[in-house]
Order: structure tokens, then C-alpha cells, then sequence
């Protein structure tokens, strides 16, 4: 069975024009909807112009929705991996710094691969608007830095 955006390329291929309608601006239009006339109802409508096409990208931009939705997909597996790899070095940096993947959270992901592992070096990375004091960015540090964790 093919899949209904399949159907519809076929359809427009062969030169008609697809309108792909909301049920629900549909179902309060008074008339008979049962499942044997419904095309033939629809017909009615759409001749009428009492259908409304719901919006349909043009190609190019479904592709590029496709790719974005992947970009974003990828970016929430990198940071709960992140998240993760700190985890199993019991630091807890999402406890200190909001976002591990903003400024802060990243200048003190790239010391560590650094190999900088002393937590009162890697505090110091915090700026002056971060919320946190570098104490407690200093406690969240404190953990075991072993390297196949690191590798993570």
C-alpha cells in the first residue's frame, strides 16, 4: 500500500490538483458524509469552494524540514550523551550551570577533554553572569575523572 503523500505526487503527476482538507472545516458543513457518497460530497464542497487546502510545502522545503528535524534530533542525543558521560564521572554540572551545552557548560566540557581535571581550574571557566558561584561550580567538579569516561 502506498503511502498517501506517494498517492498524491501520482495524482499531481498525472495533472490534477490535490487538496488535502481538514476534517474537522468539514464536519460541521451540513449535508450527508457517510462513507459510501463522501468523495462524491467532498466534490460538492470543493466545486462550491466551501473547502479549504491545508498548507503543503513545495519539496526543497520539506527537505530542508527533514534535515533540521535531524540536526535537532542529533543535537538532543549529543547532549544527553554529555549528560550521561558525566554522570558515570559523578559530576554535576547539570546541578551548577543550566545548560551544559551553553558557553560555560562547553568551556568546561573542552577542559576536561583537555585533560584538566582539577575542579578548582575548571570553576574558574564560569564568568561573572554566571548564577552560580564558582563554589558550588567547584562541589558539582568533584568527582573521578577516569579516562575511558572521558573518552565518553
Amino acid at each position: 500500500m502506498w503511502s498517501p503523500s506517494r498517492r498524491i505526487k501520482i495524482l499531481e503527476e498525472r495533472g490534477l490538483e490535490v487538496i488535502l482538507a481538514d476534517a474537522r472545516d468539514v464536519k460541521y458543513v451540513p449535508g450527508r458524509k457517510s462513507n459510501i457518497n463522501a468523495a462524491q460530497w467532498l466534490q460538492r464542497l470543493h466545486a462550491n469552494g466551501l473547502l479549504r487546502g491545508s498548507f503543503r510545502p513545495t519539496q526543497e522545503l520539506a527537505n530542508r524540514r527533514t534535515l533540521v528535524r535531524h540536526l535537532e534530533r542529533l543535537l538532543a542525543y549529543a547532549a544527553s550523551h554529555k549528560q550521561k558521560a558525566l554522570m558515570e564521572m559523578n559530576l554535576q554540572l547539570n546541578h551548577a550551570v543550566n545548560d551544559i551545552t551553553g558557553k560555560i557548560g562547553m568551556c568546561i566540557l573542552r577542559g576536561i577533554l583537555a585533560g584538566k581535571c582539577d575542579p578548582v581550574v575548571l570553576a574558574s571557566y564560569s564568568d561573572c553572569r554566571c548564577k552560580p558561584s564558582e563554589a558550588i561550580i567547584h562541589q558539582a567538579l568533584v568527582g573521578h575523572y577516569r579516562e575511558e569516561h572521558v573518552l565518553a
